[in-house]
């Protein structure tokens, strides 16, 4: 299959390492490119200098303002040979010294899938602007830094593909600045900030903390109908099946209710599958 490669605006190196999974899976992945701002820890680890935290510099992409990435430490368990160990030093080491560096063995093993790239606020700002009149396509801070990084490492021979983080109208200050529009919210959400909030306020307290999630929990519990349909399940039922078995229960359940206004079957959806993750707990807890 013809591979493709990935540029990954990134902070905390989920979606990239996800990247990784798949191409170790099979998914034809030639390169995964690292993108980031100023906060260009990752960049710099992963250009051979070390993994070592300074201050955070506050910018127009702030999801990626941090200096600690919380799943970089999964692909540095494959980069050294899934020697947990050693990971566990180098986690200590950045607790007590503020980083570590990194050995050439792991540091090859890293640059055989990952390649990395840095844009400064100037050259983000530029690059919502200038896929705006070439493509037509308003781009959010982090997502231009992914472009702007990606153009960096083109390669004509290989596609490549920059995954998009948020929708423009996040950060609208940012894109209006860079491109003096104003970004709207999309059509389904354009009443957000007019809807009624829903909060739940709890006592700094333990006991109540733990009486109101015990309350949340009970609106979730399943019906004796339902836990008699997953307790005669097969023990071997895929949970897709447990799954499908469920939710079609759930809506029949609700079916009698008069309201069946959009907003209404809205929220008897939303009911369903804010259950159906205790309906696959419940079967596995049956088996």
């Amino acid at each position: 299959s013809r591979k493709v490669s990935f540029t990954v605006p990134t902070g905390n190196f989920g979606d990239i390492f996800a990247g990784y999974i798949a191409k170790e899976m099979g998914l034809p992945i030639d390169r995964l490119i690292v993108a980031t701002n100023q906060n260009d820890i990752l960049h710099r680890c992963l250009s051979g200098n070390g993994y070592h935290t300074t201050e955070v510099a506050a910018s127009i992409s702030p999801s990626m303002d941090i200096q600690i990435s919380s799943n970089f430490e999964r692909a540095l368990f494959y980069a050294y040979a899934l020697d947990a160990n050693e990971i566990a030093k180098l986690m200590d080491q950045l607790k007590q010294n503020g980083g570590f560096d990194i050995t050439n063995a792991a540091l090859s093993a890293l640059s055989h899938h990952y390649s990395s790239g840095m844009a400064t606020e100037v050259e983000t700002s530029n690059t919502i602007e200038r896929i705006l009149s070439r493509s037509a396509q308003l781009l959010c801070p982090h997502t231009a830094i992914g472009v702007k990084v990606a153009d960096d490492f083109r390669d004509h021979a290989v596609p490549m593909i920059t995954l998009a983080t948020a929708h423009p109208a996040k950060f609208p200050a940012a894109v209006k600045n860079a491109s003096e529009v104003n970004p709207n919210l999309p059509d389904r959400m354009s009443d957000l900030f007019d809807r009624s909030e829903r909060i739940s306020k709890v006592a700094n307290d333990p006991g109540e903390l733990k009486r109101f999630i015990k309350e949340e929990r009970s609106e979730r519990k399943l019906s004796k109908q339902i836990l008699k349909n997953i307790q005669s399940m097969p023990k071997n039922a895929h949970p897709m099946d447990v799954i499908r078995t469920c939710v079609s229960l759930m809506a029949l359940e609700d079916k009698d209710t008069k309201d069946n206004s959009p907003k209404a079957n809205m929220r008897k959806t939303m009911k369903i599958f804010a259950k159906t993750p205790t309906a696959v707990a419940a079967y596995f807890r049956y088996r």
